[in-house]
């Protein structure tokens, strides 16, 4: 697990408190799976709420959003369920069954409409994620820019950290500042067609994703 929590690329939470955009990074040791990421989220004082984005190790992203009760999940990638906890525990929570490395191919599995009542429709997830070119972290900034908090959150992935944590641990959130700042990573010209631990990336069928969405 620790490992795995070594390769998040970045986890926020996003929320609105008297209808303007607040965003705050997550500590990672709320990440092990989507409950503690929920559960995480509730404690946010958000006007209707709450929305966890997570990238990892440039491979796919898990969007988890609260309100009360209610969870919706988007993991971006199905087939991360093999290798990776959080993706296995999104998997789970949905409903769905583990993915079958020799028959499943690459696809969106989740509430693809999970934003939609705040400007990100299901049909414009669909086409952002059939985006090759893409890596998640692009991804998720389109995302909250369309949301309305991109700047917030583009400062919020690149700002350099400091380890010092809010007292406050139920907040689940690090304090941005000082000089330590995230490992950062060369990427290729171009995004090659292809997955880290063989993994394949899926074939550019638009709209074959809508097949896995969210059970009610």
């Amino acid at each position: 697990m620790s490992e795995q929590i070594e390769s998040i690329d970045f986890a926020v939470a996003a929320y609105r408190e008297e209808g303007v955009w607040q965003v705050v990074e997550l500590v990672h040791d709320v990440l092990t799976d989507v409950p503690g990421l929920a559960a995480a989220l509730r404690r946010f004082p958000g006007d209707g709420g709450a929305i966890g984005m997570v990238a990892i190790d440039e491979d796919f992203f898990v969007i988890v959003r609260v309100a009360g009760p209610q969870v919706r999940i988007l993991l971006s990638d199905i087939t991360a369920a093999e290798e990776w906890e959080l993706a296995s525990s999104a998997v789970d929570e949905l409903g769905l069954p583990e993915p079958d490395a020799d028959e499943d191919e690459p696809a969106p599995a989740g509430d693809l409409d999970i934003l939609g009542d705040l400007g990100m429709v299901a049909m414009d997830m669909g086409v952002l994620l059939d985006d090759l070119e893409l890596y998640p972290d692009e991804m998720l900034s389109d995302i909250a820019r369309r949301l309305g908090f991109g700047p917030l959150f583009d400062e919020a992935r690149d700002w350099p950290l400091r380890s010092e944590i809010y007292v406050d641990r139920a907040m689940a959130s690090i304090r941005l500042g000082g000089h330590h700042r995230r490992k950062s990573r060369s990427r290729p010209p171009f995004r090659a067609h292809s997955r880290p631990g063989g993994r394949r990336r899926r074939d550019h069928e638009p709209h074959a994703r809508f097949a896995r969405r969210h059970r009610s």
